[in-house]
């Protein structure tokens, strides 16, 4: 549709406000919601009290609801404080907002920090609000007040200050004094030049007093406002104050109710209740209230708004919310619709007497156009179904008396017709005729229904309908032209079909210039026969939402089903209706039942709805697998179901039903017949349904249909085909699945085919079945071929077909893919066979289009199928095996077997006991319940059933038969099979045991590697010969591991030569000796061989007994330093020997390989090693133990200086992982890898570097190896030396400075974490100790020059073996500079105090004071305890002498005066008599703690020897006196709580608060300093000073714990008031001693009497009581109250309470009676016959009317008043004929539909039965009598004398008294 959308306007009024902001002193006016302050865009918030003092927005924003938003950082900024003339004590000042959050301030008048003026506050932390004038922070005069909770509130505040008034000052919330001040203040400040901010302001350049909320206005006045004017303002925003509605357009023609917008209003009062009515103005602004109403906040229309008659609408709305008005007006615009009358230049309504007056020949035009029509020829009006103009089709039409003229494009016409099937031929047409004999065409073309079409004069360019329009009633068909010349039509309102074909353009055809419609050809022949009503036509194409329209409003029929469908899938019923539905329709406007089959409805309203035109589908929700048989069947509920012209279905209806589809295949489905299903075959006619929802439909020639579900082909002519031609050109594979059964063994038959013409074929295909030359069938192709199978593509199989059902499906390929076409009976696969025909592979190149689909005969010709059809499904796809075998069993019915089982678990944890649950089985098996399947265990193939015994089946739980253990077996193996009574299904499954995480127990170091197991028989490795790996010195190392006795000596490592005796032999071996007594090194040349042993008493822990163990990791290690032969094991030095000869050579010819897991390598493997080996080193020097026992459980990385050969086995193989592979190892007979995990103590070398690895942390678990270390606090001794490490990954690495002389040993505490659990251990790691050389660690000089004293870094000796005393000769000495010499380099003396020596030291000559003395220990003459020797260069090691600066005898280190004049004599400390008291204050200097300043009085206030008068630091704490913030009193954190550079030590009021500290209970809190109540809290702060319990701000005395009250106000608490309300009565004799108004309580409820309303308390109203003369002081003394409803009964309306008043009551105090409806005194309750009709009550339908006692139908209206007792919709009350006769009238049914359901298949004559001698006559259209009755019984079926079906058509009936007096005639239409 096209909208015109017209310029709208808003008027506003403002009235009714009774409230108005005063005006008078106002300087400043922001209101945000005020167009005029602030339009909704724009910088500025303009000041609207004439005085301009406008406001920057800055970064606030605004909302178009009528406020600001500051959100915490936003803040306005107007004219300076001193413009406003404002007085600090002559003000007010307004602001309404609501605060988000507590905090900031909303207005400020004073100055960014320390300026002065007003400001209105809201701290931080709660609501409160402060109202502050004068200074800032301490210095302002500030009023302040808990607010209560205003945050999400919308608050009105006002600041109030008034000279002359007592109180002065003032805070008013929502317009009541919350806060007061009898004084203005002292702050005499004026006000600056600084902004006034609103939104906040910077405070100490933070953001603390910004504010988070929305602000609506602000006012300010020069002057203190009067309580009356801050009530009216209060008043104005309390007020609704303005009126919005959310839409104010409405578009034309729309129903009445329809909503246009929704109001709301602005206010304070927003949690109120708005009423919104239409209200009167007084003036033009309300002309239209008329045409709307207002239903709560909505605007709807209650009359049709049409564009045409007016365009806008005016509107005076008011609103009240319970106290105040505001009215508005509104302006209302209409959107145009463009209307079906436009551009309608024909309209000709048969049903409208102003088009046709009921006689005449004239038709005429309504569309203004004066294009009238006259009828020719024997053209006749019917006034029945509302009135239509019959065309006979035999010379009838219309006459234009003027030709119409429109263009070729862009029409449309549209008819209400109805084309029975009489007096039509072969073409009959409804023509439309040009210029120049070129017409446009309309009509039948064909002998079908379905052949409708709109064609041009040579029937091209037109569109075929494809729908059946014969005998259908009244459709409602458009069709025409599209504006890009497109030919179309339109049936019932359904979008336009489109003829977009090559060949359909319209344009540059000759317009259109027709003066007759309904004519045929110009000979008069071919006229369309039609019952039409209307004719319309636009010279425009009509849009598919008009043609809807049209179609609408011209519909006035109840809409009914006109078919069932499923959905193949089953999850939706379509319901097709006869209009178009309403798309407002519901699921609860259907209802859904499920009969028959196995399949169960789970709900019977449907679970979606979904409306699309005529169809609506419903959503179904089943349980179980249909079987085809279940019938679902749709009802309507009633007065529910409407089409879109608002008509209601009838709850009674046919054609609704269908059956639930079997289960086939739904995607890719082209055809689907079922016979058994009652919506593909209802039973009867010729039209066999598709059920794919595609509209392939069957019509049936000669084929009977059977009840059980088949049609049966008798093999003669018999034949079935599709309705139209089935296009699958576009399609690679086509599956064609037919479910028949063949009775022919004679002759070749045709079960179906796709073709044209089978004497032609253009492409097809087809399926026929042989007699000849055994049973077989042929899925043949046709191609481009003449006569015959000579040009076939066939496939033959071979198949018994005679007699049986099956299943054939054949795959037909439409593309030369003779491979892909395949067949299958059943759900078997059939093997192609080449007899009796070849299976051609002929070319296919024939068009798959536009043929029909055949069944039973070959193109309804020949080939005729003798036996029966149940179902065809037609794909256009290939469908697999399993598809095939799944529409089988759909079809057939048989027995499904499962096809899958299902276990809901297959894990366990590990441990669960015996019979414990895995899972529940289940099984797939569409027809099968599952309580009707069994699951067992079954046998495999020895894999996949292996555990089996390890688990049991008890029904469908899996459980357990044995515990199982994930670290024994972590899945099982299990093999199930499932029986569904007659088929079985097995599957595998394999059961996970879930690991359980045991607790870890126990970490520590542990080497983890990889490393070669030996076997003891043949395996070992071989390293080349190589001079490197045989050095003078050496090192050589690996770790063993003894396996197993092999009755003679095994060797781990072993390179030598030579044989016995021993001193032939040289190289080395390590062997575990025969008898295995100890583990030994041999080493030697051709000159010697020496061996070292281990035994029992050196290393136990590698015995067990007298034997080596097995199974344990040794260490084995052995040096050579040139000397001495060392064995270590286990890092233990276990022997050693001195070899007698001065170098061990192995550089022995022959030279020989080095072998590691064999012994002997001077000739073939010998000594065989039964167990591991691992880490193999070889070094070039001897290292020490030490170095031994920190890298033996370290990972090198084979660049360690001096390693030569380094296997670790960690690749897998036996490289040198120093990286010369010319020393690779060769692996014989195969040895196997193996992981070492070896626990050890960790060490650690002192002084090693950041990163250095300390040991590989592990744990043990008996279920994982996968664990996260850290370092965790323990007890503190534990874990003292965490810091010095850290952890990455499973490695300790080095984290800090380790020194041995510190410590020795390290202790860490460590935790392992599996994930689940943790443990966490102490551990030990041992520091080795690196030998540093003694050094100098520091020199001093006597103070006499005559000693020097050096101290070393550790004790030394004077000898390398650790003893011996220094002697003065191994130190030299050297003197530089000044004029002293030594005599002698030698100290002259050496004495010693621990580490420390004292050296004389023999200076010569004078002194000068410039002279260095230098001391060096003399080469290798000082070692320390480890030998090491101290190097002649040292630091440290040199002193200056002590020179005389005055030349008075006394060098300057004894000097005490240094500045002695010439020629005095001195004391020993170089004084003189004058210098003994310099300061001249009498104290000698000797004694003198200040010498050279005066202070007489010796004061020295730290005791450190140094007066205070010269002590730079008098308090010794370490801090300079000038920079000390207490001089005199030590403290070194220089602590100054309160900032003010005095420190709290010496500070008499440490919080600078004013008041001491001695008096100050919060010496340290600023902002206490009294502490009333003593419960530690401050009075600011304390909200109950007196820990009365009261709190202050409801305490009248706040630091009086005895009072808290004072309810008069007289200055006396109420404990010691004794007339606490000072109403002249005393407390004790006052009732309510509170309360100045009361002092009586008669019922002592609490409630004085005074506001009392029932003084006694029984119950009754004083003035109820008074009114019917009882006490109302004395409860005993009550009114009369019948009903006890505690209403007297002089004033109950009701005295009986029994819902009937009085007034009303002839019973009124009889609470069981109110009505006597017959008058006789007796209630209608208590009376048999209330109404004296003479029928009992409960046998009277109306109890209370005397005339009517019976209501049969029981629709409410008595027999006597009902015209329709029976309520079947007809009458049976006598009516006057017009003889004047009383008869009782009959109805007769127009229409017989004998085989269909519904109450049509029987002929009805309603009140037939009134007449029991009627006789009823069916007579042919030609006079013959075809049935009669004499006692009709509405059971005539439709059939002659001899019970033969009568054809369609219509037929004349005669009903007459049994008298020949006619009762009724007419005419019946029969339909079969």
């Amino acid at each position: 549709m096209l909208r015109k959308n017209i310029v709208i306007f808003l008027s506003l009024a403002l009235t009714h406000l009774n409230a108005q902001i005063t005006t008078n002193g106002l300087v400043l006016n922001l209101d945000a919601s005020d167009p005029s302050s602030y339009s909704g865009s724009g910088s500025t918030w303009n000041d609207t009290s004439g005085n301009n003092n406008h406001f920057n927005i800055n970064t606030a924003t605004y909302n178009n609801s009528g406020y600001f938003i500051f959100d915490g950082d936003d803040s306005m900024t107007g004219p300076p404080s001193n413009s406003f003339g404002l007085s600090q004590t002559n003000h007010t000042i307004e602001i309404v907002l609501t605060p988000n959050v507590a905090g900031g301030s909303p207005i400020n008048f004073r100055g960014n920090n320390h300026a002065y003026g007003i400001n209105a506050h809201i701290p931080w932390s709660s609501d409160v609000i402060y109202y502050d004038v004068g200074g800032c922070c301490g210095g302002e005069d500030r009023i302040s007040v808990g607010s209560g909770n205003m945050v999400g509130q919308k608050t009105h505040i006002i600041l109030r200050s008034r000279p002359n008034t007592n109180p002065k000052r003032e805070v008013f919330k929502n317009g009541t004094s919350i806060v007061n001040s009898g004084g203005h203040g002292t702050s005499t400040n004026s006000f600056t030049n600084t902004p006034v901010t609103i939104g906040g302001y910077p405070y100490s350049g933070s953001t603390a007093h910004f504010i988070d909320a929305k602000i609506y206005s602000v006012r300010v006045y020069n002057r203190g406002l009067t309580d009356q004017e801050i009530a009216n303002n209060y008043a104005y925003y309390q007020n609704p104050r303005n009126i919005s509605i959310s839409s104010n357009t409405v578009t034309e023609n729309t129903s009445i109710g329809t909503t246009i917008g929704s109001f709301s209003s602005t206010g304070m009062n927003q949690n109120g209740t708005f009423t919104y009515t239409l209200a009167s103005s007084g003036n033009a602004s309300d002309d239209d209230n008329g045409g709307f109403t207002i239903s709560g906040t909505t605007l709807l229309t209650s009359s049709t708004i049409d564009y045409e008659t007016k365009t806008s609408y005016n509107i005076y709305v008011n609103v009240n919310d319970g106290t105040t008005d505001f009215a508005k007006a509104f302006t209302l615009s209409v959107n145009n619709v463009v209307e079906l009358t436009d551009e309608l230049i024909l309209d000709l309504d048969a049903n409208n007497s102003n088009s046709y007056s009921g006689s005449g020949s004239n038709w005429l035009d309504l569309s203004g156009s004066n294009n009238h029509a006259t009828f020719h020829g024997n053209t006749s009006f019917s006034a029945s179904d509302g009135g239509h103009i019959y065309f006979d089709g035999n010379g009838d039409r219309l006459n234009f008396a003027s030709a119409i003229n429109i263009p070729v494009v862009g029409w449309t016409m549209t008819m209400i017709v109805d084309i029975p099937t009489q007096n039509q031929s072969w073409w009959n047409y409804f023509l439309m005729q040009t210029g120049g004999g070129y017409k446009y065409e309309f009509g039948k073309y064909g002998t079908s229904g379905d052949s409708f079409e709109w064609k041009d004069n040579n029937r091209v360019a037109g569109t075929n309908l494809g729908v059946n329009l014969l005998d259908t009633g009244y459709s409602i068909l458009s069709f025409g032209v599209t504006d890009d010349g497109k030919s179309f039509y339109s049936l019932n309102g359904g979008e336009k079909v489109l003829n977009t074909a090559s060949n359909t353009d319209w344009s540059g055809r000759p317009n259109l210039n027709f003066n007759k419609l309904f004519g045929g050809f110009s000979n008069g022949t071919h006229d369309l026969a039609a019952r039409v009503k209307k004719i319309m036509l636009h010279t425009r194409e009509l849009s598919n939402a008009e043609l809807l329209n049209n179609y609408v409003s011209i519909d006035n029929e109840p809409p009914y089903i006109t078919a069932t469908r499923m959905e193949l899938d089953n999850s939706k019923v379509n319901v097709i209706f006869s209009d178009h539905m309403s798309s407002t329709l519901q699921t609860s406007h259907f209802n859904l039942s499920l009969s028959g089959g196995s399949a169960t409805l789970d709900s019977q309203t449907p679970t979606s709805i979904t409306v699309s035109g005529t169809k609506v589908s419903l959503g179904v929700n089943l349980s179980g697998t249909p079987n085809g048989s279940e019938i679902i069947t749709v009802s309507t509920q009633p007065n529910s179901v409407y089409d879109l012209a608002g008509n209601v279905a009838s709850s009674n209806q046919s054609n609704n039903s269908a059956n639930l589809v079997r289960g086939i295949v739904s995607d890719n489905v082209i055809l689907y017949l079922d016979a058994r299903n009652v919506a593909s075959y209802p039973g009867s006619g010729t039209d066999w349904y598709d059920l794919s929802s595609n509209g392939n439909d069957f019509r049936i020639y000669g084929a009977t249909y059977n009840n059980s579900g088949y049609f049966d082909f008798d093999g003669s002519n018999d034949w079935a085909r599709t309705i139209s031609s089935l296009d699958l050109s576009s399609f690679s594979n086509v599956t064609v699945q037919i479910y028949f059964k063949s009775e022919n063994t004679n002759s070749t038959e045709a079960t179906y085919e796709y073709s044209t013409n089978w004497n032609n074929q253009s492409g097809g295909f087809g399926l026929f079945a042989h007699a000849a030359g055994g049973p077989f069938v042929n899925n043949t192709h046709h191609t481009n071929q003449n006569g015959g199978f000579s040009g076939n593509s066939g496939r033959n199989y071979q198949f018994n077909i005679n007699s049986n059902w099956h299943l054939h499906t054949n795959i037909h390929s439409m593309v030369n893919d003779a491979t892909g076409r395949l067949s299958y009976v059943d759900h078997t696969l059939i093997p192609f066979t080449s007899s009796p025909y070849p299976n051609s592979t002929a070319t296919i190149n024939g068009s798959f289009s536009n043929h029909h689909f055949y069944v039973g005969s070959r193109a309804g010709t020949n080939y005729y199928l003798n036996g029966q059809v149940q179902s065809v499904i037609i794909y256009g796809t290939k469908l697999s095996a399993n598809q095939v075998s799944n529409n089988y069993y759909s079809l057939t019915g048989e027995n499904r077997p499962p096809t899958d089982i299902s276990l809901t678990s297959n894990t366990i944890t590990e441990t669960a006991s015996i019979g414990s649950g895995v899972g529940n089985l289940s099984a797939v098996d569409s027809d099968t319940s599952i309580s009707s399947l069994t699951f067992t265990l079954a046998s495999g193939n020895g894999i996949n059933d292996a555990d089996n015994d390890s688990f049991t089946i008890s029904g469908t739980s899996l459980l357990t038969s044995t515990t199982l253990d994930f670290e024994t077996k972590n899945s099982y193996n299990i093999y199930i099979n499932v029986n569904d009574g007659s088929s079985n299904y097995a599957k595998a499954f394999t059961v996970s045991v879930t690991n359980i995480l045991e607790p870890i127990t126990d970490l520590g170091f542990a080497h983890i590697s990889k490393a070669y197991k030996f076997n003891g028989t043949n395996n070992y490795i071989e390293v080349p010969y190589a001079a490197e790996n045989h050095p003078s010195n050496f090192t050589i190392e690996l770790w063993a591991r003894l396996d197993q006795d092999t009755g003679t000596w095994q060797s781990p490592l072993s390179s030598r030569y030579g044989a016995r005796p021993w001193n032939n032999l040289s190289g080395y071996n390590f062997y575990a000796v025969n008898g295995l007594g100890s583990w030994s090194f041999s080493t030697g040349s051709g000159g010697a061989w020496e061996g070292v042993g281990t035994s029992t008493s050196t290393i136990g822990e590698i015995y067990n007994g007298t034997t080596l163990k097995f199974g344990i990791w040794t260490h084995l290690a052995s040096t050579y330093d040139g000397t001495t032969i060392r064995f270590y094991v286990n890092g233990a030095l276990v022997g050693t020997d001195s070899a007698g000869y001065s170098r061990v050579g192995f550089n022995s010819i022959p030279q020989r390989p080095l072998r590691i897991g064999a012994g002997r390598t001077e000739s073939s493997a010998i000594y065989f090693f039964n167990g591991a080996v691992d880490e193999v080193r070889i070094w070039n020097y001897a290292r020490t133990r030490n170095e031994i026992n920190n890298k033996k459980n370290a990972i090198l990385t084979g660049q360690e200086t001096g390693l030569v050969s380094y296997y670790n086995f960690d690749n897998g193989n036996a490289s040198n992982e120093t990286g010369v592979s010319a020393r690779d190892g060769t692996l014989y007979n195969s040895p196997s890898i193996i992981t070492r995990t070896t626990p050890y103590e960790a060490n650690v070398e002192e002084e090693s570097a950041l990163g250095t690895f300390v040991g590989n942390l592990t744990a043990t678990d008996s279920d994982t190896t996968d664990f996260t270390f850290s370092l965790v606090p323990g007890n503190g001794t534990n874990d003292q030396h965490n810091s010095l490490f850290t952890v990455s990954g499973t490695q300790l690495l080095v984290d800090g400075n380790i020194d041995y002389e510190t410590n020795s040993s390290l202790n860490i505490y460590v935790q392992a974490s599996d994930g689940t659990n943790t443990l966490a251990k102490a551990l030990t790691i041992n520091v080795s100790d690196v030998n540093e050389i003694p050094v100098i660690s520091g020199t001093t000089l006597s103070n006499d020059n005559s000693f020097i004293n050096v101290t070393f870094s550790e004790a030394v000796y004077d000898t390398n073996g650790g003893s011996g005393a220094l002697e003065a000769t191994d130190f030299t000495l050297s003197i530089n500079g000044g004029t002293a010499t030594l005599s002698s380099a030698t100290p002259s003396s050496i004495s010693v105090n621990g580490n420390t020596y004292t050296l004389g030291l023999p200076v010569s000559g004078s002194i000068s004071g410039s002279e260095t003395v230098t001391v060096v220990p003399i080469q290798d003459a000082i070692y320390d305890l480890g030998a090491a020797t101290a190097s002649t260069t040292q630091s440290n090691n040199t002193v200056s002498l002590h020179g005389d600066s005055d030349s008075d005898g006394v060098n300057d280190a004894l000097d005490q005066c240094s500045n002695t004049p010439n020629g005095e004599s001195v004391d020993a400390n170089g004084c003189t008599e004058s210098q003994n008291d310099p300061d001249n204050d009498g104290i000698l200097r000797t004694n003198d703690n200040c010498p050279n300043t005066a202070n007489s009085d010796q004061t020295d206030t730290d005791e450190d020897g140094i007066g205070d008068a010269c002590d730079p630091d008098i308090d010794n704490d370490g801090i300079a006196n000038g920079s000390d913030n207490c001089p005199y009193d030590y403290n070194p954190d220089q602590k100054d709580s309160d900032s003010d550079g005095i420190g709290d030590l010496c500070d008499r009021d440490n919080d600078n608060d004013g008041y001491d500290n001695g008096g100050d209970r919060f010496p340290f809190d600023p902002t206490e300093w009294f502490d009333s109540d003593n419960d530690g809290i401050g009075n600011n702060a304390d909200t109950d000073d007196d820990n009365d319990t009261y709190l202050d701000t409801d305490d009248a005395f706040p630091l009086d714990r005895k009072e808290w009250l004072d309810t008069d106000g007289d200055g006396i608490g109420n404990n010691r008031d004794k007339d606490d309300d000072n109403d002249g009565v005393e407390d004790r004799e006052d009732d309510l001693p509170l309360d100045s108004n009361e002092y009586l309580d008669t019922d002592k409820d609490g409630l004085g009497n005074n506001a009392d309303d029932d003084d006694d308390g029984d119950g009754y109203s004083d003035l109820d009581e008074i009114e019917c003369k009882s006490d109302p002081l004395k409860s005993f003394n009550r009114p009369k109250d019948y009903d006890r409803d505690l209403i007297p009964d002089c004033i109950d309306t009701d005295d009986d309470d029994d819902g009937c008043l009085d007034q009303d009551d002839v019973f009124p105090f009889n609470e069981r009676e109110c009505v006597d409806s017959d008058g006789d005194g007796i209630g209608d309750n208590s009376d048999m016959d209330a109404d004296n009709d003479g029928v009992y009550d409960y046998n009277d339908d109306f109890p209370t009317d005397p005339n009517e006692s019976k209501d049969t139908d029981g629709d409410g209206i008595g027999d006597n008043a009902d015209l329709d007792d029976n309520n079947d919709g007809f009458p049976e009350d006598p009516i006057t004929n017009s003889a004047g006769e009383e008869v009782i009238p009959i109805f007769v049914s127009e229409l017989l539909t004998p085989n269909q359901s519904g109450e049509e298949s029987r002929w009805r004559i309603v009140n037939i039965d009134k007449y029991p001698t009627a006789n009823v006559k069916i007579y042919s259209p030609s006079g013959i009598l075809l049935y009669e009755s004499w006692e009709y019984k509405n059971d005539w079926d439709g059939t002659d004398k001899k019970g033969r079906p009568l054809p369609s058509g219509p037929y004349l009936y005669i009903i007459d008294r049994g008298d020949e007096t006619l009762i009724e005639e007419g005419w019946l239409y029969i339909f079969n």
